[in-house]
């Protein structure tokens, strides 16, 4: 939201201060948005690189969500991604490895937050989420409005539609609302010609 890319997202940067709210720290490799510097050369953490980022490409807001993802993987899970034995092993696995789901690590992982997961992890940019806040608006508890609201993001209809949730009402009320709103028609038939001006004009024919 700031236009700041990380570039060195990892668990060992992602602290919990005396308040209990999360602070991302080491921002020593960080650039804006756009900015040339860096691009050819692998800086950072390889392990919680993105594919295109460890092979020197320009680092972007999808690298971050990458990054993001490995880090939700390992934060859900207790499990790394990765497991290289080197650099080339790395590249190796980013070129013929897919990930497994993380459900095969945490069972009663909800899917929602799997996909959410591994929807960060893809190896195409541009099939990972737009954003961070894209992220956070697809794990089970968020509120997608609020946060695409408060980044300044256009909530998407996918975000509208995942905002209301299921069981906002019960079947119970529901129902007496189907009965009242059907109870109301059938009272319009009958005070609508009293209503209306032709109820109250003669007309002979």
């Amino acid at each position: 939201a700031k236009g700041v890319l990380h570039r060195d997202l990892k668990p060992a940067n992602v602290m919990i201060d005396g308040a209990g709210m999360v602070r991302i720290t080491d921002f020593g490799l960080a650039v804006l948005a756009g900015d040339e510097r860096g691009r050819g050369l692998v800086e950072g953490t390889p392990a919680y690189m993105a594919p295109e980022q460890l092979a020197g490409g320009e680092a972007t807001a999808k690298s971050d969500v990458y990054a993001l993802g490995l880090v939700l993987y390992e934060l859900f899970t207790g499990v790394r991604v990765w497991k290289p034995n080197d650099l080339g092993h790395l590249r190796q696995l980013h070129a013929t490895t897919t990930p497994d789901p993380p459900s095969t690590h945490a069972r009663a992982l909800d899917e929602r937050i799997e996909r959410a997961i591994l929807s960060c992890l893809s190896r195409d940019p541009a099939r990972r989420p737009r954003s961070p806040i894209s992220v956070a608006a697809a794990l089970t508890g968020a509120d997608p409005m609020a946060a695409a609201l408060a980044a300044g993001e256009m909530p998407t209809p996918e975000m509208v539609a995942a905002s209301g949730g299921e069981g906002t009402l019960s079947r119970t009320m529901a129902g007496a609302l189907v009965a009242a709103i059907v109870a109301l028609f059938v009272a319009l038939m009958f005070v609508a010609p009293r209503a209306s001006l032709y109820g109250h004009v003669v007309i002979d024919k």
